[in-house]
């Protein structure tokens, strides 16, 4: 039923110990279902964005950074390209960094291309920001690793390479 039902649970015996709670939609039916739940006292504080809009402030931090020439925040943004999490936000920080330091960017994200354990869609948008750079050092290793891409890779990449006469040529 879609009334909201009141729960109290007294966590006093659980106090000190880590405890999970797992809260399941009991509806078997095939149309839209939902569950809700809070006003959960004495736990963690939840975030104040969605893992989606923290995601999405910094791939904007990260563009707005390299439209600013921030130097400064160079580092941060090839550790944020090179850690593993989310795939848009380490393709946002691979081209901030590219627009704040080309060379730091083909050496970090250059040798990335080619390794299976990075996700495809990561090098993907790694390969197009090297060929954007529209250098033989950036195209370097986006030709070295074209030929193990996916079909669906290689097109994406083919893209940009053929935008100018240097990169179509090469």
């Amino acid at each position: 039923n879609d009334v909201a039902q009141r729960i109290v649970w007294d966590t006093a015996p659980e106090q000190g110990r880590e405890v999970y709670l797992e809260f399941t939609d009991a509806d078997n039916g095939d149309a839209y279902a939902w569950i809700a739940f809070g006003d959960i006292d004495g736990g963690p504080p939840l975030p104040t964005a969605s893992p989606r809009a923290q995601a999405e402030r910094t791939a904007g931090a990260a563009d707005l950074a390299a439209r600013l020439g921030m130097l400064e925040v160079a580092p941060q943004l090839r550790a944020l390209a090179l850690q593993a999490g989310d795939p848009d936000v380490r393709a946002a920080a691979g081209k901030g960094l590219a627009g704040l330091d080309a060379a730091d960017a083909i050496a970090a994200l250059g040798p990335l291309l080619a390794d299976p354990s990075q996700p495809l869609g990561v090098r993907e948008q790694f390969g197009i920001t090297l060929t954007e750079l529209n250098s033989p050092a950036g195209r370097s290793p986006v030709l070295a690793a074209l030929k193990g891409m996916p079909y669906r890779v290689q097109q994406r990449w083919a893209v940009p390479l053929c935008a100018t006469r240097d990169g179509a040529d090469s």
